[in-house]
């Protein structure tokens, strides 16, 4: 390929015209040809080694193994590194190789935690550490990198990737570079900790991001005990709405015991009754892992209904109601419990909607801020 592109140069140089042009764009043309078609018969041949070396027959796992190594080609070796499984042998290429695209794709066929840390901390390449660290969910791991990596965009790096947080604590609190200390600082939630860093840190940024932190911690706390507030008035007003239906809960019309729980920050949702032959079942969400509210209005019956002691729905004719769809919609990972009161009153839809919309600027204004 080399050659062709030197052919085409030397034509061009040359201003050649005529049959001669012709011929040597020809030419060049059945090299990139050629070319491609012994690309794609080595990549079929890696293919099959794959196979067979993954059905048990070593020799061809050895075959592959001197393709990744040895094919001056690096597109072959990278199309061998990726059908790989010996960790040493991955290893060793994403250290040595001396194609960068090569030395990723074998860190992207690592798995082993302890060989990924290696890499994070040891590979000359900066790029090629920052790609082991982002495989790495080891903790003490991360925490080491955190506290040793080689440059501060692997250090940070590895802070990102922390969720323990005593390894966070560990990292703010003894990592020699004061921008990593920093870093671990913004993310710890340990206000015993905080409050040591924002007193007696030796670096004025780091005491700095420990102030601020405390700062966001007691906003967040402020905010969810106004949510709490808000989600069991909620709470009540959906308890008084009469009967309901609980998405994924048996369908029909009867009793759900929605309630709030203070000490424990946990909306229970009880639906079903004896008296009516089934059999109580619940589930229960923290207003922690609320992302919002929703509510949808629709026209519903006439007459209200209550609920009476034994747990039988009854009716009575007094104004027309509206049916209440409410949904709680999870951060994690987008579940939806909904709650479908069949029978609200104009006023308990407008304080439902009133109590919604501040939960949800509450939640919108005092999210956690992304890593």
């Amino acid at each position: 390929m080399k050659n062709a592109d030197s052919l085409i140069n030397r034509g061009c140089a040359r201003t050649v015209h005529g049959p001669a042009a012709s011929t040597l764009v020809a030419l060049a043309a059945l090299m990139w040809i050629f070319a491609g078609s012994l690309l794609a018969s080595d990549v079929g041949r890696v293919n099959k080694l794959a196979l067979q070396c993954h059905s048990g027959r070593q020799r061809a796992c050895a075959e592959l193994a001197k393709m990744a190594l040895e094919n001056k080609d690096a597109a072959i070796r990278g199309a061998a590194v990726e059908k790989l499984i010996d960790q040493a042998l991955l290893v060793r290429i994403a250290m040595e190789d001396a194609d960068a695209d090569v030395r990723n794709r074998a860190v992207q066929a690592l798995t082993n935690q302890a060989d990924l840390a290696k890499i994070a901390l040891e590979n000359k390449d900066a790029a090629i550490r920052s790609a082991a660290v982002e495989k790495l969910i080891d903790q003490t791991l991360l925490v080491r990198i955190a506290m040793e990596g080689a440059d501060a965009g692997v250090r940070n790096r590895a802070v990102q990737a922390l969720t323990n947080q005593a390894g966070l604590a560990r990292v703010a609190t003894e990592a020699p570079d004061a921008e990593v200390r920093a870093d671990a600082t913004r993310r710890l939630a340990d206000q015993t900790v905080l409050n040591k860093l924002a007193a007696g840190d030796s670096d004025a940024g780091v005491r700095a991001a420990a102030g601020t932190r405390l700062a966001q911690l007691a906003s967040m706390a402020k905010t969810a005990a106004a949510v709490a507030r808000h989600v069991a008035a909620i709470c009540v007003l959906l308890q008084q709405s009469g009967p309901s239906l609980v998405l994924g809960f048996a369908p029909g019309e009867y009793p759900v015991k929605i309630s709030f729980d203070d000490s424990t920050g946990l909306v229970l949702v009880v639906a079903g009754s004896e008296a009516f032959g089934f059999s109580n079942t619940s589930e229960q969400f923290e207003i922690a892992n609320l992302a919002r509210i929703e509510l949808d209005v629709g026209s519903g019956q006439s007459g209200s209904f209550v609920n009476d002691s034994s747990g039988r729905l009854l009716s009575s004719t007094s104004s027309p109601t509206q049916t209440a769809n409410v949904r709680f919609v999870m951060k994690n990972d987008g579940a939806v419990l909904q709650i479908i009161s069949l029978s609200c009153a104009k006023d308990q839809i407008e304080r439902l909607q009133a109590e919604i919309n501040q939960v949800n600027e509450l939640i919108g204004a005092n999210s956690e801020p992304a890593n």
